[in-house]
């Protein structure tokens, strides 16, 4: 392929990823709501997103090998990285990172809290709508 047509596809792609909802925002921090906030942990001993640590401004992630994935450092240190707030409800906080690959078509990670009381959510991951997955956590 040209480097026009990907040039092209790229504009159109990112394009298309602007008008997806009219109520998200382009950040480079985080903004969840107030129910959001604190520590969330799947207690399946299998689950590899074992932890997120949620704060007024950052997504934090602890992983089986209790290693730490500090989503706004990551994001602010990657120019390749954007994040997408698409919504943040009493409900729902779901946003997108969006990476620019090597090879010009961005991959997106779309994660979605879905509250289901006070002390636990349902938490949806998807990576460029080939890979799901739907986990539960409870805060504390």
């Amino acid at each position: 392929m040209s480097t026009a047509k990907k040039s092209l596809t790229l504009i159109f792609i990112l394009i298309l990823i602007s008008c997806d909802n009219s109520n998200s925002t382009d950040n480079s921090t985080f903004n969840p709501p107030n129910w959001l906030l604190g520590t969330w942990n799947n207690e399946l001993e299998t689950a590899f997103l074992k932890t997120y640590i949620i704060s007024n401004d950052n997504v934090v992630l602890i992983n089986q090998e209790d290693q730490e994935t500090n989503y706004s450092e990551l994001i602010e240190n990657d120019p390749n990285r954007t994040l997408v707030e698409i919504e943040n409800s009493n409900s729902i906080y779901k946003y997108k990172i969006i990476v620019d690959m090597p090879n010009g078509f961005p991959s997106d990670y779309i994660v979605t809290f879905n509250k289901i009381s006070e002390l636990e959510l349902m938490l949806e991951v998807r990576i460029t709508n080939v890979s799901y997955s739907q986990m539960t956590y409870f805060k504390g």
